[in-house]
């Protein structure tokens, strides 16, 4: 957390300085400000080099220093020519405020430049694998994307779920119940949690064993549907959707194992052009288009109570690491977006209608 803390300090110091600079060269040098730009820029890199080097990353060494600046100052070149396309993006393509346009991206710029910075330009000797119970876990299932560390994240999707959840819910995809224990704190009676993978069952079951009200099946929907017909008030689909074949024989499961009037609640990857070699290594078979996805709900079934595009600055980190670089981000690289951007973009995203996202977001009613 204390490297996220100096993170924040430095930036907001360097943004200082720079605007210091800029007004100091332009209304007392004398020079136009254009030129005030060019320089205010080369003094903001310098000093941003130095503070987060020697401060943020607490990298004292000077064997490499010349290479360090050299990479650093490449990167801060191509956010700034980053910033310009996607600001013209965002304001010109997706009708967004310029200066909220602009907030959104300095968001995803500043935790993709931190992750440069930590990963590849000011680099620790230790690297740590995320791991469960203490073995290394090498699932490549829901959990992979939904983000183990992710506490803010979670909690993001679970309160969007949570006035359509009561009484007896069913998970499908529940994994080792990272997502399972969210629920809990929402206002249900009972759990059951369906888990197909041998590797993550047995931990779905620990972490169960002393709670009365979850019920851990180890399966597919498609074994337990006849058993539960008529049964549930909701059914929890959270980056599951995507790893089945035939999503819309899925869909007609969960519409005959709810009551009538129950809810589904289904979280997913969102819009094609962001599917990567990543996305096919943990077993997508597609991310969704709102639209795509809003028609096979319906045609389950069910009817639309909401549809929205879900978490727009985990687009920009995404396309560049996961579709651009083909590079897959870590559990710190995770943490640092749940602590640095979740909470930010939480706020934005209650207020402001946004016209893409990372996710889509659906509730669906069965019609009656």
């Amino acid at each position: 957390m204390m490297i996220i803390f100096r993170y924040i300090i430095v930036g907001g110091i360097v943004a200082f300085v720079n605007l210091c600079a800029l007004y100091f060269l332009t209304e007392y040098v004398g020079f136009h400000y254009l030129v005030s730009v060019t320089f205010a820029f080369i003094i903001a890199v310098v000093l941003s080099f130095v503070l987060q080097k020697f401060w943020t990353f607490q990298d004292h060494g000077t064997d490499v220093v010349h290479k360090q600046a050299s990479i650093f100052f490449v990167v801060a070149i191509t956010n700034f020519f980053l910033n310009f396309g996607l600001i013209y993006f965002f304001v010109e393509k997706l009708h967004i405020w310029y200066l909220l346009s602009q907030f959104l991206i300095s968001a995803g710029v500043a935790f993709i430049s931190f992750v440069v910075y930590r990963r590849f330009i000011f680099l620790k000797k230790e690297t740590k694998e995320r791991t469960l119970h203490g073995k290394q876990c090498n699932y490549q299932g829901r959990d992979l994307e939904a983000m183990f560390s992710a506490k803010n994240y979670h909690q993001w999707i679970a309160d969007g779920f949570s006035p359509y959840l009561s009484g007896h819910v069913g998970e499908v995809g529940a994994g080792s119940g990272n997502f399972s224990s969210f629920l809990l704190k929402t206002k249900i009676d009972s759990l059951v949690s369906i888990e197909p993978s041998q590797e993550m069952y047995p931990l779905l079951v620990e972490k169960f064993s002393t709670n009365a009200s979850v019920m851990c099946r180890q399966g597919f929907l498609a074994d337990f549907y006849k058993e539960y017909t008529n049964h549930f008030d909701a059914m929890v689909y959270t980056n599951v959707l995507e790893h089945i074949e035939d999503d819309r024989q899925e869909l007609l499961y969960m519409n005959q194992v709810l009551k009538q009037g129950g809810y589904v609640c289904i979280f997913v990857p969102a819009l094609s052009w962001l599917y990567s070699d990543f996305d096919a290594s943990v077993g997508h078979y597609r991310r969704y288009q709102k639209e795509q996805l809003k028609k096979i709900v319906e045609e389950a079934g069910f009817e639309i109570v909401k549809i929205s595009y879900f978490d727009i600055v985990g687009v920009i980190p995404w396309l560049i690491f996961s579709k651009l670089f083909k590079k897959q981000l870590t559990a710190s690289d995770v943490s640092l977006y749940d602590v640095l951007v979740v909470p930010l973009m939480r706020v934005i995203e209650a207020w402001v209608p946004i016209p893409v996202g990372k996710n889509l977001i659906v509730i669906g009613r069965k019609k009656t």
